[in-house]
C-alpha cells in the first residue's frame, strides 16, 4: 500500500489519457484518489472514464462543465451556447451516461474540505469561492489573501489546465494539471501525487 494519493483533475472524457495515468498509478501501488472535477466536456469517452474511476477510492467534486452539463438539463443555457466554444463533449456525455451516473455528477459540491492525518485540505475545482475561477501564480495577490484566512492547510485546484505548486501566506496551493487537456505542455496527461505522510507533492506527466 502506498503512503501517496493520486491527485487528478480535468479528465474530460479523454479515456486513453486517464488510463494512462492510472496505470502509472497503479505501478506505484497507489489506490486512492482525488479528483478536482470536469469529468466530462470535450471529448467522448466520459462512460469509460467514469466506470473505470469506480473501481478505485474517490473523493470527487465537481467542475464548471458538470455545472453547464446541470444548467443545459435544467434549460438555463442552449446547445448553441456550449458548442462553439466547447464541441460536442457535453452531449456525449448525456447520450452515454446513465441517469443514475448523471444525477451522481450533478449532485458533487464543487469545492470540500478533507482530513488527511491531522491536515485539513481543502479540494476545489476553480477556487474554494467559485467554480470558475482560474488560480495561477501571478494571480492578483488580494486573491492569495483569501486563502490565508482559511482553516485549511493544503489546497488543491483544477480548471487552469496547468500545473501549479506555490506557497502563500503559509498555505501550501497546487495543481495537479489537466489529465485530458493539459495546455502546459501539449498531449500529456498531467497529474500528481501527495504524500500522507510529509504531504510531499510530485508532479507528473504520461504519455497516451
Amino acid at each position: 500500500m502506498s503512503s501517496k494519493i493520486g491527485v487528478l483533475s480535468d479528465i474530460h472524457g479523454n479515456f486513453d489519457a486517464l488510463k494512462a495515468v492510472l496505470d502509472k498509478a497503479k505501478k506505484k501501488k497507489i489506490t486512492d484518489f482525488i479528483f478536482c472535477g470536469d469529468l466530462i466536456g470535450y471529448y467522448y469517452e466520459p462512460k469509460k472514464c467514469f466506470e473505470i474511476l469506480s473501481k478505485f477510492k474517490v473523493d470527487f467534486i465537481k467542475g464548471n462543465h458538470e455545472i453547464m452539463l446541470d444548467n443545459y438539463l435544467n434549460k438555463k443555457i442552449k446547445k448553441e451556447d456550449i458548442l462553439p466554444k466547447y464541441g460536442n463533449g457535453l452531449f456525449k456525455a448525456i447520450e452515454q451516461l446513465s441517469k443514475k451516473q448523471i444525477d451522481f455528477l450533478l449532485s458533487l459540491k464543487h469545492s470540500k474540505t478533507i482530513k488527511i492525518n491531522k491536515k485539513l485540505i481543502k479540494i476545489s475545482h476553480g477556487s474554494p469561492w467559485s467554480p470558475f475561477d482560474y488560480i495561477y501564480p501571478d494571480s492578483p495577490e488580494e486573491k492569495f489573501e483569501k486563502f490565508a484566512n482559511c482553516k485549511e492547510d493544503i489546497f488543491i485546484l483544477g480548471n487552469t489546465h496547468h500545473q501549479m505548486n506555490i506557497k502563500k501566506h503559509s498555505k501550501i496551493i497546487f495543481n495537479p494539471g489537466s489529465i485530458g487537456q493539459a495546455r502546459d505542455i501539449k498531449g500529456k496527461a498531467a497529474w500528481a501525487t501527495l504524500d500522507k505522510k510529509d504531504f510531499k507533492v510530485d508532479f507528473f506527466y504520461e504519455e497516451y
